[in-house]
Protein backbone atom coordinates (compact mmCIF):
# COMPACT_ATOMS: atom_id res chain seq x y z
CA UNK A 1 0.00 0.00 0.00
CA UNK A 2 2.93 2.37 1.15
CA UNK A 3 4.83 1.60 -2.24
CA UNK A 4 1.69 2.50 -4.05
CA UNK A 5 0.96 5.77 -2.35
CA UNK A 6 4.87 6.60 -2.86
CA UNK A 7 4.36 6.18 -6.56
CA UNK A 8 1.14 8.27 -6.46
CA UNK A 9 2.91 11.14 -4.75
CA UNK A 10 5.98 11.09 -6.89
CA UNK A 11 3.48 11.01 -10.08
CA UNK A 12 1.90 13.82 -8.59
CA UNK A 13 4.97 15.44 -8.40
CA UNK A 14 5.93 15.24 -11.81
CA UNK A 15 2.69 16.25 -13.09
CA UNK A 16 2.49 19.39 -11.06
CA UNK A 17 6.68 20.42 -12.32
CA UNK A 18 5.41 19.17 -15.63
CA UNK A 19 2.49 21.93 -15.36
CA UNK A 20 5.03 24.37 -13.66
CA UNK A 21 7.15 23.71 -16.98
CA UNK A 22 4.57 24.58 -19.00
CA UNK A 23 3.36 27.82 -17.21
CA UNK A 24 7.06 29.08 -16.80
CA UNK A 25 7.28 28.90 -20.72
CA UNK A 26 3.70 30.57 -21.45
CA UNK A 27 4.90 33.71 -19.14
CA UNK A 28 8.22 33.51 -21.08
CA UNK A 29 6.39 33.67 -24.20
CA UNK A 30 4.08 36.76 -23.00
CA UNK A 31 7.34 38.79 -22.03
CA UNK A 32 8.88 37.96 -25.60
CA UNK A 33 5.42 39.60 -26.80
CA UNK A 34 5.82 42.33 -24.83
CA UNK A 35 9.06 43.09 -25.15
CA UNK A 36 8.35 42.99 -29.32
CA UNK A 37 5.24 45.45 -28.44
CA UNK A 38 8.08 47.46 -26.67
CA UNK A 39 10.23 47.45 -29.74
CA UNK A 40 7.58 48.17 -32.37
CA UNK A 41 6.64 51.01 -30.14
CA UNK A 42 10.06 52.16 -30.25
CA UNK A 43 10.01 51.50 -33.97
CA UNK A 44 7.23 53.93 -34.69
CA UNK A 45 8.91 56.79 -32.22
CA UNK A 46 12.05 56.57 -34.55
CA UNK A 47 10.22 56.67 -37.83
CA UNK A 48 9.04 60.22 -35.99
CA UNK A 49 12.55 61.08 -35.24
CA UNK A 50 13.98 60.10 -38.82
CA UNK A 51 16.63 57.70 -37.18
CA UNK A 52 15.11 54.69 -39.20
CA UNK A 53 17.92 52.62 -40.32
CA UNK A 54 19.72 52.60 -37.01
CA UNK A 55 16.85 52.38 -35.20
CA UNK A 56 15.91 49.03 -37.41
CA UNK A 57 19.58 47.24 -36.51
CA UNK A 58 18.93 48.10 -32.87
CA UNK A 59 15.45 46.86 -32.63
CA UNK A 60 17.11 43.55 -34.99
CA UNK A 61 19.78 42.93 -32.70
CA UNK A 62 17.55 43.35 -29.16
CA UNK A 63 14.95 40.97 -30.90
CA UNK A 64 17.54 38.53 -32.05
CA UNK A 65 18.91 38.64 -28.43
CA UNK A 66 15.39 38.24 -27.28
CA UNK A 67 14.23 34.96 -29.21
CA UNK A 68 17.84 33.48 -28.73
CA UNK A 69 16.71 33.79 -24.83
CA UNK A 70 13.75 32.39 -25.45
CA UNK A 71 14.75 29.46 -27.78
CA UNK A 72 17.68 28.65 -24.76
CA UNK A 73 14.62 28.70 -21.85
CA UNK A 74 12.34 26.35 -24.51
CA UNK A 75 15.24 24.20 -24.71
CA UNK A 76 15.73 23.97 -21.21
CA UNK A 77 12.35 23.37 -19.99
CA UNK A 78 11.63 20.81 -23.19
CA UNK A 79 14.79 18.96 -21.92
CA UNK A 80 13.24 18.77 -18.25
CA UNK A 81 10.07 17.66 -19.58
CA UNK A 82 11.93 14.99 -21.19
CA UNK A 83 13.38 13.95 -17.79
CA UNK A 84 10.42 13.87 -16.54
CA UNK A 85 8.46 11.94 -18.92
CA UNK A 86 11.74 9.29 -18.90
CA UNK A 87 11.15 9.10 -15.16
CA UNK A 88 7.58 8.52 -15.25
CA UNK A 89 7.76 5.75 -17.96
CA UNK A 90 10.04 4.34 -15.70
CA UNK A 91 8.04 4.72 -12.35
CA UNK A 92 4.82 3.26 -14.57
CA UNK A 93 7.33 -0.06 -15.35
CA UNK A 94 8.61 -0.45 -11.33
CA UNK A 95 4.79 0.07 -10.89
CA UNK A 96 3.64 -2.93 -13.61
CA UNK A 97 6.04 -4.82 -12.45
CA UNK A 98 5.53 -4.15 -8.96
CA UNK A 99 1.51 -4.97 -9.58
CA UNK A 100 2.76 -8.19 -11.86
CA UNK A 101 4.72 -9.35 -9.15
CA UNK A 102 1.99 -8.68 -6.14
CA UNK A 103 -0.55 -10.41 -8.27
CA UNK A 104 1.73 -13.64 -8.39
CA UNK A 105 2.83 -13.72 -4.99
CA UNK A 106 -0.99 -13.55 -3.93
CA UNK A 107 -2.30 -15.93 -6.66
CA UNK A 108 0.44 -18.03 -4.84
CA UNK A 109 -1.02 -17.54 -1.38
CA UNK A 110 -4.99 -18.13 -2.38
CA UNK A 111 -3.80 -21.47 -3.71
CA UNK A 112 -1.31 -22.17 -1.18
CA UNK A 113 -4.59 -21.11 1.23
CA UNK A 114 -6.85 -23.11 -0.58
CA UNK A 115 -5.02 -26.31 -0.48
CA UNK A 116 -4.94 -25.90 3.78
CA UNK A 117 -7.81 -25.38 3.78
CA UNK A 118 -8.75 -28.41 1.86
CA UNK A 119 -6.73 -30.54 4.50
CA UNK A 120 -9.15 -28.53 7.70
CA UNK A 121 -12.02 -29.34 5.85
CA UNK A 122 -11.11 -33.55 5.39
CA UNK A 123 -9.61 -33.19 9.06
CA UNK A 124 -12.82 -31.98 10.02
CA UNK A 125 -15.04 -34.68 8.60
CA UNK A 126 -12.75 -37.22 9.88
CA UNK A 127 -13.21 -35.53 13.37
CA UNK A 128 -16.98 -35.87 12.48
CA UNK A 129 -17.12 -39.31 12.16
CA UNK A 130 -15.21 -40.26 14.48
CA UNK A 131 -17.30 -38.75 16.84
CA UNK A 132 -20.46 -39.39 15.52
CA UNK A 133 -18.94 -43.30 15.94
CA UNK A 134 -18.11 -42.30 19.41
CA UNK A 135 -21.85 -41.38 19.92
CA UNK A 136 -23.12 -44.72 18.43
CA UNK A 137 -20.57 -46.81 20.67
CA UNK A 138 -22.17 -44.35 23.78
CA UNK A 139 -25.38 -45.40 22.98
CA UNK A 140 -24.91 -48.87 22.07
CA UNK A 141 -23.07 -49.31 25.93
CA UNK A 142 -25.85 -47.21 27.47
CA UNK A 143 -29.13 -49.67 25.74
CA UNK A 144 -26.46 -52.69 26.80
CA UNK A 145 -26.20 -51.53 30.60
CA UNK A 146 -30.08 -50.30 30.82
CA UNK A 147 -30.75 -53.82 29.70
CA UNK A 148 -28.35 -55.37 32.24
CA UNK A 149 -29.82 -53.22 34.90
CA UNK A 150 -33.08 -54.55 33.79
CA UNK A 151 -31.72 -58.24 34.16
CA UNK A 152 -29.97 -57.58 37.42
CA UNK A 153 -32.83 -55.31 39.28
CA UNK A 154 -36.21 -56.67 37.37
CA UNK A 155 -39.33 -54.85 38.05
Amino acid sequence: MLFGRRKKNRLKEYEEEKQSAFAEIVEQSVIVILKMKEMLDKISEKFLDNGLLSSMENLHSEVSSGFVQLSEKQKEQEEQLLKILSELNGLKENLAAFVSGFSERLGNFLEKFEMSLQAVVEKVSEMQRKIEFVEKLVEKAQQQSKRMLKNVYPL
